[in-house]
């Protein structure tokens, strides 16, 4: 049974952001705080971390990793909160898995319907409601292949999220004609055409001396994105 819960909602400042989740400690034994309750349209459900698992760490500004354990969860929630708009390089250790995972996450205040939506309620990501937007959802298949890099997509040059390997993440877009980059290793870009309304999946495919955005239907990408979770 969880001993406790910390909110990383940030409920006390204005000027603070966290990434949309609730803390517990799942038994006395436990070495690192695990994920109780996560509000969707969060940051951290859009990037797929759900009910279960662990945050081990971050690492900071100076590329030292900031080990969690031995704090206690206000100490944990504290560390990942920060300035709305701010960049947490949270590392997790996936439900189930004994590997760890590294999200680049963005601080955001939470919204009202996200902290009233119910427990557990997290289920595959939802289309965009936004009038004159399109829901699009960002995937990487793990793979050998470039397994150890990590792409940094930009849209018209301002960075929305990263795809490591087996990684996804969700953006909310303006319809039309839009373009993205995949900064990395031999990185490329491209130019898709959104309809209002609509949800999309797009693709980062690594292959040897290339890495490219492309256009799938939902049926590949839905099934790619649940497979990750």
């Amino acid at each position: 049974m969880p001993t406790g819960l910390a909110a990383d909602d940030a409920s006390l400042s204005p000027q603070l952001g966290g990434i949309g989740v609730k803390i517990g400690m799942q038994g006395d034994s436990a070495a690192y705080p695990a994920v109780m309750e996560v509000s969707p349209g969060g940051s951290a459900a859009r990037s797929g971390i759900g009910i279960g698992d662990r945050l081990v760490g971050f690492v900071d500004e100076a590329g030292k990793f900031v080990d969690f354990q031995g704090k206690n969860l206000g100490e944990v929630a504290a560390l990942v909160r920060g300035p709305s708009g701010s960049t947490l390089r949270l590392v997790v250790e996936p439900k189930g898995s004994e590997g760890r995972r590294l999200y680049e996450l963005i601080r955001a205040q939470p919204t009202v319907e996200a902290l009233a939506t119910p427990q557990n309620s997290v289920q595959a990501p939802a289309p965009a409601s936004a009038p004159g937007t399109v829901r699009v959802h960002f995937f990487r298949e793990s793979g050998f292949v470039g397994s150890m890099l990590n792409y940094r997509i930009e849209h018209n040059g301002k960075a929305i999220g990263n795809l490591g390997n087996g990684a996804y993440f969700s953006y909310d877009s303006q319809a039309g004609q839009q373009s993205f980059s995949a900064v990395g290793n031999f990185g490329r870009g491209g130019t898709f055409s959104f309809e209002t309304g609509q949800t999309y999946y797009i693709e980062l495919n690594v292959v040897p001396f290339s890495a490219s955005l492309q256009l799938v239907n939902k049926e590949r990408g839905d099934g790619a994105i649940r497979s990750m979770r």
